[in-house]
Order: C-alpha cells, then structure tokens, then sequence
C-alpha cells in the first residue's frame, strides 16, 4: 500500500502522485496540523503558519533584492513545503539521511507545482530558501530557546518576533485567500 487518505477523502499514491490528486485545501488543512520541530517548540507551530510567515518574509524581500512582483512566485514560496502535507515534517537532519525519502518529497513536491502551475525561477528559490532559513532562524529563537549544541549556519532571525498563536480555521483562511489572490499578501507586506 502507497497512498494515503487525504481529508478529502482522495487515495493519494505516494510513489506515484497524479495531477488530479493534488488539492490546496488538503494541502492547506493537512499543513495547519503538522508542528514544526516535531512538537518539541514552546507553543504548537504549524508548518502552514510557517508558510504564511515565508511567503510574507519573501514578499517584502522582493523590492530589496530586485526581483519583480509575481503571483507565481508568492504561491512558490507559500507552497515551499506543500510536499509536507502528504509526506509529513520530517526533520532536516533525519531528511539529509534519508535520500530515498528526500527523492520521493521532492518528486511529490515538483508534480504539486506542475498541477498548480507553479514554476519558479531560480531568483525565486533562492530567495525562499533564505526567507525559509530566516524564519528557521526566528523560529528557533522564539520557539525553541538556546541551542544545546551548535546550529548549522543560518542568517540572522527577523527582528519582529512571531506572535500569538493564531487559529488553524484562521491559517487555512489566510493561506487561502493569499493561494487565489497573492496581491493581497503583496499588499499586505507593502503596508507593514
């Protein structure tokens, strides 16, 4: 058996997803019950507030690294770690010794981008790559307390801290609406 039930009651095939299988609210409902460090954080931490915070992260680098203002790359970067919606957050370290494991997320994670028409240039990834370690950074800082052990090299966290913790019902809606509509997170940014 290769699939899982998705909640909307979909048979995903793990090994082998096709387009028709892949659903952003699934992918946003599945998200917003996942934690972040696998639960080890002071307060629950989902991975589609992660997202949310990314996207918002990146969306304010846009003007500062000179790259132009594109739906595609908003939905890039709130879907960073849509794969984890069917594969689960598995950590970075177990991940890094799992190859067989990274294959199949990243096989999941380019067929969702292909389904959600989502193709990003290679500004893009890069930029959500560093927002994703900057709130990796900020996260770690605000969630987990000091390190034990020395963390691998990160960029600096965020100024802000992250806030209180906001409703799944609420995420999923804001996860949403910026899904279909990314000039709101754009004017969202803008504004703060």
């Amino acid at each position: 058996m290769t699939w899982i039930q998705t909640h909307s009651g979909i048979a995903f095939d793990l090994l082998d997803p096709k387009p028709e299988q892949f659903h952003i609210e699934d992918i946003a409902h599945a998200l917003s019950n996942l934690c972040r460090f696998n639960g080890h954080c002071s307060r629950f931490y989902s991975v589609l507030e992660h997202s949310l915070n990314v996207a918002e992260v990146f969306c304010g680098d846009i003007a500062d690294f000179d790259m132009e203002w594109d739906e595609m790359r908003v939905r890039f970067a709130l879907l960073h770690d849509g794969a984890e919606a069917y594969t689960g957050d598995v950590t970075r370290p177990l991940k890094r010794s799992l190859p067989e494991f990274a294959d199949i997320e990243r096989r999941i994670h380019n067929r969702m981008l292909c389904q959600l028409q989502i193709f990003p240039d290679a500004k893009a990834v890069s930029r959500v790559k560093f927002a994703d370690d900057q709130m990796l950074a900020t996260e770690w800082r605000d969630l987990m307390g000091p390190p034990p052990r020395e963390l691998l090299s990160l960029p600096e966290p965020l100024a802000m801290p992250i806030g209180p913790q906001p409703t799944a019902e609420w995420l999923i809606d804001e996860f949403l609406k910026a899904f279909h509509n990314p000039n709101t997170l754009w004017k969202q940014c803008r504004e703060s």
